[in-house]
Order: structure tokens, then C-alpha cells, then sequence
């Protein structure tokens, strides 16, 4: 017999208790001598050896239940060694993080805990080997585990171990954590069957956690954390950073970890020598940039060290302009045009009126009225091919439908007061510089004539800004790859003020910005971001390792290392680095990993697989023999009849006079 619950035997000492009552009750307190019965002769009366029995039978009944109680407490099974060997093992789900704050010699440390655990772990066992920076990946699959002959399994464990390697990417605890523990909790034989999640990681506090929150981990399942680190250790992290300034130039931003043992540090541009830098642990600097490329020393982590800021993109833009206006007339629309798109600092921008079909094809297109055929046709097919152009509706143009396609009816809108700018939509990249509330009144600018439409008559066109009647202001049309703005008014002082308002010269900007892809194509990227290349840039892109991988529909994803990555044709570059969060190697506390609901488990790997083996089966043992059950149903009968005997011995007895 074996117990569950050995500890309450101890209860078993209870048994002394009825003893001594017994043994107290039989003897008299105090003896008094009386004379009048001194010459009796001491004799027990006849009856007295059947009192006697009676109330050893009560001790025997009261000491039975109290034991019968401890034993049930104690949750008796019978059950061999052989039993319990053939009990359902572990299932261990090993997981290994691979994010970029474990590159360097904290990924050799971690590959030898994982090997150690798999050593470590029973003959019985289930194991997987995963690993996880921001997703999670399975190495060794518990289904191949089980395809595996008994001879190979570890050796497959160990190579698939070996196979891991450091990323580039964030480290994301709440998204893979829970992953893991689905994936174990799914592919455990039985709900009775122990889960682990040994986790080999660092542990880091700039790790996201959101999804631990609330998680609801699976029953019979415990983490184990194996967290790599160093009893003393300093790291601090560089990363480029928008100009708060906007002068056109980036920062570089210098972290140190709050953990960090020391704030002594070294930063150099480029090929200049290192100047010393002071920054306490816990706080940040922000330095302007001075180059492409910044390097960090003082600390011993590498992979934070360096930091890549994109060259200046070449922000030469063309617009082509096809109207009857001329420049010198201040009542027409070219006039405004030409100096709302003047060159600055940033842009060079080049104006061509009219220019014969040959061209190069421009970064933008503005049409003032209509087109000849011939001319409508070239810049639809331009369009298809991921241009973009305004076409202003200088009364009814007729040009809208072989651009757009559809049969849209335009008609001369009538106003009797000046209408205005009802709605906007601020959430689309030409109104989103708008946005600010400093910036987004646009109820000022009166407009005295316009064409109206229905915008249901052109496939795909959406409304981005509508006067106070509701009718189309500024349309989006989709043509192929490339996109058609419709302006239902110009900015011809007849028709509206908005020449002579703050707002036309931003919006026109606005969308050359867009057409350029200079607002889309961001320049300062992080690992695994979806980079947007430029329309007007080659689809094809050159990795810092020198590889040329393809950009599908102008969509770059492969951002999987750090530095500076350029277009083919050399027209645009970004820079990629690793995100500033992961420089923060401070780790979780054990309370703090408490607080985010893990399920953690104390005892070590090598003893976790004998001891949750063995406590698995002796429960199941257990729960199917139900001997508890029994002994409590035995105390309970042993209780009554005690009861009824200790009542039957304590009635009032008769005796008969005898004469």
C-alpha cells in the first residue's frame, strides 16, 4: 500500500486521545476507607467481567474510526513499480529564444541549457524544440518526436538545437509564450498527461507582454524559466530617431539600461575617433547625426552598438502642366501654380508647360481642363503604370472619362451663397498633414463655382473632401497601379479662394509628396518592417550582404538585417536597425513573472521528469481505486455502531430484591 498524502498519518497519533479517557474513567479518583464493610471479603460481582468487555469494545470502535479518518486523509493506493512505469511520462516543449538580444555568447550559454534539459529529461518523455523572437517556430515537432526510433530521439533533439540561430528581431513574450503553451496544451495525449514549457531565454523587461495578460494557461501544465544572464553587466543601445527639430536631419538616441552597472560609454562617427560619453542607467541622450553610421563602446553587448541613418534621397521632382493658362496672368490658374511649387531647400522641383508627348514622364501630372485624345490616352496608359495626376475641372471636362474610366455625368453646380469645405478626411495621406486642429479649418475658403458629379458613375472613386452640400470637393480615383485626383473646382480666383488661402500650396505638396513616394517610403526603418519603395524607383532591391531580392508591387519585406539597403537604379535608400526596446536587457524578476500569471514551476529539470512522472500516476492510481471513499463509508459505520453501543451500555439497570 502506498499513499498519496503521507503526512496525514501522522493523525494516527490521535489514538492516544480515547486511550487515555478509557484508561482515566476505570479508576477511581480517591480511595475512602469505610469500617462498616472491612470484614467483606473484596469480590467482583459476576456481571463485572461483561462490563469490562463492553468497554474495551467502545476503545477498539473509537480508535478504528479515528484511524479509518487518518488512512482516508492519507489517500491509500496499491500500485507496483512496474504500475507506475507504464504511466504516462511529460510532454516538454523546450523553447529557446533566438531574438537579437541573445546574440553573441549568451546564445552559446543558452544552446548548452537546452541541451542540458534535454539530457536531463526521462527515457519517457515527449520533447519539442522551439524557438521564438517576435513569432514562434518548432524546431522538432512532438509528431516527428514520436515518428523518431526510442535510439535516435535525442541525438535529433540536440541536432535540432544546433540548428538554431541568433535573429535580428524583437523579442515578443505574450504572442509566442502563449503560442507554445496552445500548442502543448493541444498536443499532450491526455488532459492527465504533465505539460512543461522550459523557456531558455534572457528574459528581458523590453519584451512585450500584452498578451500574458489575463491568459488563461492550461491545467496539469507549469513553466520552468531558464534565464540566461550575468550578475554583473552594463549595456546601452543607439538607434536613429526623427529630427524632433525638423531640420532635415536625424538624432541618434542613446539608452542605457536601467540594469546596467555602469554609464561610461564611448560614441564615433563614421571614421572619426570616439568622443567619451556619460549616461546614467535608466536615462537617454539624444545626439544630432553626423554621419551614416554611429558606433557605441563600453559595453560588451554588439548588437545594439551600431546605428545606420539613410543617405539624403535625391528629391528632384517633375510636374507636367497641360492647360490654356498662362503664367503671367494673375487671374488664371497658372499663376498660383507656379509659385506654390517654387524649389526649396529639400525639392528641386521642375515645372514643364505643355511638354511634347517624347518626354520623360514626369513624378506628377496636372491637367487644367481638357485633353486632346491622343494626349488622354498617353497618360492613362501612364497612370496603369503607377502614375499619378490631378485633373482640375475647369467646367465640364470631358477628359475625366477616358482617364477614369466609367461614365461619370458632370453638370454645373448651382450656388447661391458661397458654398464651402464640409467634410474632409483627414485619415488619408493627402489631408493628414492637415490634421492637427491648428491646421484643419478649411471652412474659410469660399468656392463660387464647381462641377458636381456623382461619384458612383467612376469604379472606385472615393470622396476625400465634400463641400457643406455633400458634393464631391477633391476625388481619389484607382486607374491600374497608378492613382487620378479630380478637383471639382480650380483655384482660379473666379471659381474659389483656394490660391489665396494657407491650405493650397501644402495640399498641392501634399500630393506630389504622395506621387514621389517620399511620403510613404520611410528612410529609417526596424527589423521586419514592410518597407513602400518609391512608384517611380526599381522594384528591386539591394540587401546590406550585397543580394538582390525583388520588391513585389513595390512592397520590400525583407528587412532582416541591419544597415543600408538601396533601390537597383540607386534611387532611393532606407536604413534598417533593430528596435530601440530590445536594448533593454534588464530581466524580470521572479515576482514580476509571478504578476503576469505564468504557471512557474521551482524544482529543477533534472528532477522535474522522475517527480511529475510519478506524481502523475500515483494520483491516477489513486483517483481509479477510490479507497478514501471506502474508508470513510467504514469510519462513518464504525461511528454509529459506537454509538449505539456506548447508548446500549449506559442504560438504567433493575436488579430484583432478593429476600
Amino acid at each position: 500500500m502506498q499513499f498519496l498524502a503521507p503526512l496525514f498519518l501522522a493523525a494516527l497519533a490521535a489514538l492516544a486521545v480515547p486511550i487515555v479517557l478509557h484508561v482515566r474513567r476505570r479508576q477511581p479518583r480517591e480511595r475512602m476507607p469505610f469500617s462498616a464493610v472491612q470484614f467483606i471479603d473484596a469480590a467482583q460481582p459476576l456481571t463485572r467481567r461483561r462490563f469490562r468487555l463492553q468497554d474495551l469494545l467502545l476503545l477498539l470502535l473509537r480508535c478504528a474510526a479515528l484511524a479509518l479518518l487518518a488512512f482516508a486523509f492519507a489517500r491509500p493506493f496499491f500500485g507496483s513499480d512496474s504500475i507506475l512505469a507504464t504511466s504516462p511520462a511529460a510532454q516538454r516543449l523546450i523553447l529557446h529564444d533566438t531574438s537579437a538580444s541573445m546574440r553573441g555568447e549568451r546564445f552559446a550559454r543558452a544552446q548548452k541549457k537546452a541541451e542540458r534539459i534535454v539530457t536531463a529529461a526521462g527515457p519517457d518523455d515527449l520533447i519539442a524544440i522551439g524557438s521564438f523572437d517576435r513569432s514562434l517556430s518548432i524546431a522538432l515537432s512532438f509528431q516527428h518526436w514520436r515518428q523518431l526510433p526510442a535510439a535516435e530521439r535525442r541525438s535529433a533533439a540536440l541536432a535540432a538545437i544546433h540548428s538554431l540561430q541568433p535573429t535580428w528581431r524583437e523579442t515578443d513574450f505574450g504572442g509566442t509564450w502563449t503560442a507554445a503553451a496552445d500548442l502543448l496544451d493541444q498536443a499532450r495525449d491526455s488532459n492527465e498527461t504533465p505539460g512543461v514549457l522550459h523557456i531558455v531565454s534572457d528574459f528581458q523587461r523590453g519584451a512585450a507582454t500584452g498578451e500574458l495578460i489575463g491568459f488563461e494557461w492550461p491545467a496539469r501544465l507549469q513553466v520552468v524559466p531558464e534565464i540566461i544572464g550575468d550578475k554583473s553587466w552594463t549595456n546601452a543601445g543607439i538607434h536613429p530617431v526623427a529630427d524632433r527639430k525638423e531640420s532635415g536631419r536625424a538624432e541618434a538616441r542613446i539608452t542605457n539600461s536601467s540594469g546596467s552597472a555602469g554609464g561610461s560609454f564611448r560614441l564615433a562617427w563614421d571614421n572619426t575617433t570616439a568622443q567619451p560619453l556619460e549616461i546614467a542607467p535608466g536615462q537617454a541622450r539624444s545626439i544630432p547625426a553626423a554621419g551614416s553610421v554611429a558606433t557605441l563602446g563600453g559595453d560588451p553587448f554588439e548588437f545594439d552598438n551600431t546605428a545606420w541613418f539613410a543617405p539624403p534621397a535625391s528629391n528632384a521632382l517633375t510636374v507636367d502642366y497641360f492647360g490654356a493658362a498662362r503664367a503671367d496672368d494673375a487671374t488664371d490658374s497658372l499663376f498660383f501654380l507656379s509659385r506654390a511649387l517654387a524649389s526649396t531647400a529639400s525639392s528641386k522641383i521642375e515645372l514643364r508647360l505643355n511638354p511634347p508627348p517624347k518626354t520623360p514622364p514626369p513624378t506628377f501630372t496636372i491637367v487644367d481642363g481638357d485633353l486632346p485624345s491622343s494626349r488622354a490616352a498617353s497618360l492613362r496608359a501612364r497612370l496603369e503604370a503607377g502614375g499619378s495626376a490631378l485633373l482640375v475641372l475647369r467646367d465640364r471636362a470631358a477628359s475625366l472619362a477616358s482617364l477614369a474610366g466609367g461614365h461619370p455625368d458632370i453638370s454645373e453646380a448651382t450656388v447661391d451663397d458661397p458654398a464651402l469645405f464640409g467634410r474632409v478626411d483627414f485619415d488619408d495621406p493627402v489631408f493628414r498633414p492637415f490634421a492637427d486642429p491648428k491646421y484643419s479649418n478649411f471652412s474659410r475658403i469660399f468656392t463660387w463655382h464647381y462641377r458636381k458629379l456623382d461619384p458612383a458613375g467612376i469604379p472606385g472613386a472615393k470622396v476625400l473632401a465634400a463641400f457643406d452640400s455633400d458634393d464631391p470637393a477633391l476625388l481619389r480615383i484607382p486607374v491600374g497601379r497608378g492613382t487620378l485626383f479630380v478637383l471639382t473646382t480650380s483655384w482660379r480666383p473666379a471659381d474659389s479662394q483656394l490660391a489665396l488661402s494657407s491650405k493650397f500650396a501644402p495640399l498641392l505638396h501634399s500630393l506630389l509628396a504622395r506621387a514621389s513616394g517620399s511620403a510613404t517610403s520611410e528612410t529609417l526603418v526596424s527589423i521586419g518592417d514592410v518597407v513602400a519603395l518609391p512608384p517611380q524607383a526599381e522594384a528591386r532591391v539591394i540587401t546590406p550582404s550585397g543580394d538582390v531580392v525583388a520588391a513585389p508591387n513595390g512592397k520590400f519585406d525583407a528587412t532582416l538585417a541591419p544597415g543600408i539597403y538601396r533601390t537597383k537604379d540607386g534611387r532611393f535608400a532606407f536604413a534598417v536597425n533593430p528596435r530601440a526596446a530590445e536594448s533593454e536587457l534588464t530581466p524580470f524578476t521572479e515576482s514580476q513573472l509571478k504578476s503576469l500569471g505564468l504557471p512557474l514551476q521551482k524544482i529543477s529539470p533534472a528532477t522535474a521528469n522522475e517527480a511529475l512522472r510519478r506524481a502523475a500516476a500515483q494520483e491516477e492510481l489513486e483517483r481509479q481505486q477510490k479507497w478514501w471513499w471506502w474508508l470513510i463509508l467504514g469510519a462513518i459505520a464504525v461511528f454509529i455502531l459506537e454509538s449505539t453501543l456506548a447508548a446500549w451500555s449506559s442504560r438504567p439497570r433493575t436488579h430484583a430484591a432478593t429476600a
